[in-house]
């Protein structure tokens, strides 16, 4: 059983309202229920769309931008990273508090550098902290 069975009206208030331009809000008001219950409704109903209010304006469309080629300029070269000794490999799971974790290829379990210092040691965090160089503002 459902609000809508046991009171026909409420479909020719719902109906009125809409074609009268109200919002489902304010018909859901007059009706004492929720106004996505009024919703469903007038879809059921096929009164779903838009308020009644005449034909529907289009705007006009937006011109196409021109787009200008741009040069990207190419990329500083890397600088060269000289290649860093460890001189502790530790499995990752066997790292201390106060060692290197920068991962090592090579190795069948994750292994580590290992050195003293948290989180990386000083080679290694030259590594990850390079500075990028200073861009000129043309």
């Amino acid at each position: 059983m459902s609000i809508w069975d046991d009171d026909p009206t409420r479909d020719a208030v719902l109906i009125a309202g809409r074609k009268s331009g109200l919002s489902f809000g304010q018909i859901a008001r007059r009706l004492g229920i929720t106004r996505n219950a009024a919703q469903g409704r007038a879809f059921r109903l096929g009164l779903c769309g838009s308020r009644p209010t005449g034909p529907r304006i289009r705007r006009a469309a937006r011109p196409e931008p021109i787009l200008e080629p741009t040069l990207e300029p190419e990329p500083a070269p890397m600088p060269e990273m000289k290649p860093v000794a460890v001189s502790n490999p530790t499995r990752l799971i066997d790292t201390k508090p106060n060692q290197c974790r920068w991962l090592l290829d090579g190795y069948a379990e994750p292994t580590v550098c290992g050195a003293d210092g948290f989180p990386w040691c000083p080679d290694h965090y030259a590594r990850c902290y390079a500075q990028s160089p200073k861009r000129r503002v043309a």
